[in-house]
């Protein structure tokens, strides 16, 4: 992934489970819960959203180290790769 991009279907679903507005852009450094205001059970929607629209299934230790947009954009890349 390059810093500064994630995939479009990513951000608009981060922003949709987040209801961020539109015009809003999701970068790999923002903090699920700082930045973006996600708290536990809105992740849940948001990896539960995650896993349906890419077709993965993450694992719950990688949910551990999930703290940014971007540490999750490379877990699904991960998952998706294998």
């Amino acid at each position: 992934m390059k810093r500064g991009n994630v995939d479009a279907r990513f951000s608009d679903l981060i922003k949709s489970v987040a209801e961020l507005p539109d015009s809003f852009t999701v970068l790999p450094e923002h903090d699920l819960k700082a930045d973006l205001d996600i708290d536990s059970l809105r992740l849940i929607d948001v990896l539960l959203a995650v896993e349906d629209e890419f077709g993965v299934e993450l694992e719950e230790d990688a949910l551990a180290r999930i703290e940014t947009a971007g540490d999750l954009y490379v877990e699904i890349e991960k998952v998706a790769a294998a």
